[in-house]
């Protein structure tokens, strides 16, 4: 693949390319869309209007210039990999928190595919193997997923149903087949010795992956991260020695004369050979580890947690099935998360009889809550029109029973009794319109309400 093709191919194998400066990711809003006050996300007022496709391809096209541009700087580089990869590294660490317009997370997403096609470009052109490329655009696809999904804006719009990764290699387990890759080429470090090097920079930028939701994640993340440091530091030790052995002069064998010394002279000369060598290695091993944490630091200035201020109970990564299938919705902050089941998937019409798949669910979300410690407030709305079924009376009387039934689900999962408390809001607290169909099953639901 060559620049002068680059519009020709299709996305999962185009290159595309990004400006030097990564600090404000987002173009000027005029380049985008017409200029107009712009109201916060959060106002009354707010619509979320989504960007007309064309306009936006026009923006991010991609640059061959741009590609020949930066050849040369990675051609001449100790590692031409980690050069080409240095902008999406950057990305990962310096991802927003905050985002007043959620039409600027558009606008973030087509720059990362952009820079991901000049990436595959840029490997491309100088010869950097395809199987070394495929598995770094991997990994850093995924770890800029995980980045911008663990914001909130990035729940708020859906940037998880849309996904770089899904776009460029058709797959949504990242997560998992992130480790799955290290465990491979961790087999034949010296071949892929620099690929183990920027995986290992994009897990101390706080990549967790599957360990995210582990209890003991935290541990085999520092366990993974301390083996990958160990086979960078194995394969330079074992690419200095022949350079060392290549300018030592050849001596022809000398006779020399046998000394015989006492044990406790043997005993005290060998206990300070073993103390300097230890000492050296020591001093050895400082050295070389201090160019790579130069490195890893120099990408990212800020400091890790708070770049990474990821939530201690994710619901939203554990219930993404249910959510894909628009069984629930989820969304969550540093002291709350909010579930809302819908109650036509839920229950048994005009019953308050669960259905065995949602008492699972239910179950898994009590297990979550129960490792923070989180208190639950279960709150049932119908919609207006009347039910009389059996012994059911009135609306208020079916949520307050749903709700209860959702409760003895977390109770019997091992949350306390006093942890969960039960209300019936009946049609009191409608999210739409009653006069539809589709209103009044929106306002059949049960909300969970999990502080901590």
């Amino acid at each position: 693949m060559k620049t002068e093709n680059a519009q020709e191919v299709p996305p999962q194998q185009q290159a595309s390319g990004e400006e030097e400066g990564w600090g404000d990711f987002l173009l000027d809003k005029s380049d985008l869309w017409e200029s107009e006050e712009e109201i916060p996300s959060g106002h009354p007022e707010y619509q979320y209007v989504p960007l007309q496709h064309e306009r936006i391809s026009a923006v991010f096209e991609t640059d061959p210039e741009h590609v020949r541009s930066r050849i040369p700087a990675v051609k001449a580089a100790s590692d031409p990999l980690l050069e080409a990869a240095k902008p999406l590294l950057r990305a990962i660490s310096e991802m927003p928190r905050e985002m007043n317009d959620l039409r600027h997370a558009v606008s973030l997403r087509e720059i990362l595919k952009r820079e991901i096609n000049y990436f595959t470009m840029l490997c491309d052109e100088v010869n950097i193997p395809w199987k070394k490329m495929a598995i770094v655009r991997y990994c850093l696809c995924t770890a800029l997923d995980e980045a911008a999904h663990s914001t909130r804006w990035g729940t708020e719009t859906g940037w998880s149903q849309n996904n770089l990764l899904n776009y460029f290699e058709n797959d949504n387990d990242g997560g998992t087949k992130f480790f799955l890759l290290i465990g491979r080429i961790a087999m034949s470090p010296a071949e892929y010795i620099d690929v183990i090097g920027i995986l290992l920079r994009i897990l101390g930028l706080g990549f967790e992956g599957r360990y995210s939701i582990q209890h003991d994640g935290e541990r085999q993340l520092i366990k993974i991260r301390q083996r990958l440091l160990t086979l960078l530091q194995s394969h330079r030790r074992q690419q200095a020695l022949p350079a060392i052995m290549g300018i030592l002069p050849e001596y022809p064998p000398v006779s020399r004369r046998r000394w015989h010394l006492p044990l406790r002279t043997t005993l005290i000369i060998s206990g300070a050979i073993l103390a300097i060598s230890w000492l050296n290695d020591s001093y050895r091993l400082f050295v070389a580890r201090q160019p790579l944490l130069a490195a890893i630091r120099a990408l990212y200035p800020v400091p890790a947690p708070e770049l990474f201020p990821f939530p201690r109970l994710r619901l939203s990564l554990l219930l993404q099935p249910e959510i894909r299938q628009q069984l629930l919705t989820v969304s969550e902050d540093d002291q709350q998360s909010h579930v809302v089941l819908s109650s036509d998937h839920t229950f048994e019409s005009g019953s308050a009889r669960l259905s065995p798949a949602m008492s699972e669910v239910i179950s898994r979300v009590a297990t979550q809550i129960n490792q923070v410690n989180g208190s639950v407030r279960v709150i049932g709305h119908t919609d207006s029109i009347p039910v009389r079924q059996g012994a059911i009376k009135d609306n208020a009387m079916l949520s307050s029973l749903r709700a209860r039934a959702v409760a003895d689900v977390l109770i019997a999962s091992g949350i306390p009794a006093d942890r969960v408390s039960v209300q019936g809001m009946a049609a009191g607290q409608p999210i739409a319109s009653n006069a539809t169909a589709a209103g009044r099953s929106a306002n059949r639901r049960v909300e969970l309400f999990v502080t901590y």
